[in-house]
């Protein structure tokens, strides 16, 4: 009796949904192991993103982020 895989099957087994893999891959809400979107790309969430990063449905650059949250932090510290 074999499990059924709530996730993507990947590399003789089954990683679950939004995982990231080591060849810039993850698994997709639909079951299917895509490759990352680059900066720019169309994204719904930050898993799809090479950067981690997904903001107002477009991956983002994580460092240009990163600047933006320090430069909040030190305005409202």
């Amino acid at each position: 009796n074999t499990a059924i895989c709530q996730g993507c099957s990947y590399k003789d087994g089954c990683v679950s949904y939004g995982t990231r893999t080591e060849d810039k891959k993850y698994c997709s809400v639909t079951g299917i192991v895509e490759i990352q979107n680059p900066e720019e790309a169309s994204c719904i969430n930050d898993f799809e993103c090479e950067s981690n990063v997904c903001i107002n449905a477009k991956c983002a650059n994580a460092g240009l982020w990163q600047k933006f949250l320090n430069w909040i932090k030190s305005i409202f510290g």
